[in-house]
């Protein structure tokens, strides 16, 4: 179960507010990572939240005890760290933000088994977002029953 992660933006209070209009919650100052950064906090049982950086932030191990801090390096372009959101918004509505944002967002077929909607946080940060039908087909897919059906069928073609 994942409770939280961090994503790095170059414009993180506006990529914040998009994501927090995709989870209808708030977004709010997060100065515990650094000046620019923010937090989208889901109203939800389980207190889900992102955590969205300054472009170049990275977190690295404190010293011994000492706590994990944030130093700032050159950032890559784009990134293979992605991740999936739920949404109660509509496959259009979705769409209609990423168009506002001036970010492509696309509905795709993940190999026939479930469909999602590729947004391009600032057209470099993958973000599969959800819709209701969508989750359905995600968790219907996403068993590790069907993990190994699907492994097993690799191994017999």
């Amino acid at each position: 179960m994942i409770f939280h992660f961090s994503m790095d933006a170059d414009q993180p209070e506006r990529v914040a507010k998009a994501l927090a209009w995709i989870w209808s919650c708030e977004a709010y100052p997060f100065a515990q990572v650094g000046r620019g950064s923010w937090i989208v906090v889901a109203d939800d049982e389980k207190g889900s939240a992102i955590e969205i950086y300054q472009r170049g932030v990275v977190l690295a191990p404190g010293a011994g005890a000492d706590a994990v801090r944030a130093k700032s390096m050159p950032a890559p372009a784009n990134s293979a760290m992605h991740f999936a959101i739920s949404t109660q918004l509509t496959e259009a509505e979705v769409c209609a933000l990423g168009a506002a944002e001036g970010w492509r967002a696309v509905r795709q077929s993940r190999g026939g088994r479930f469909d999602v909607i590729e947004l391009w946080i600032e057209n470099r940060i993958l973000i599969e977002v959800l819709t209701p039908e969508m989750q359905a087909q995600y968790v219907a897919a996403s068993t590790p029953a069907e993990w190994r059906q699907m492994r097993e069928a690799r191994r017999a073609a």
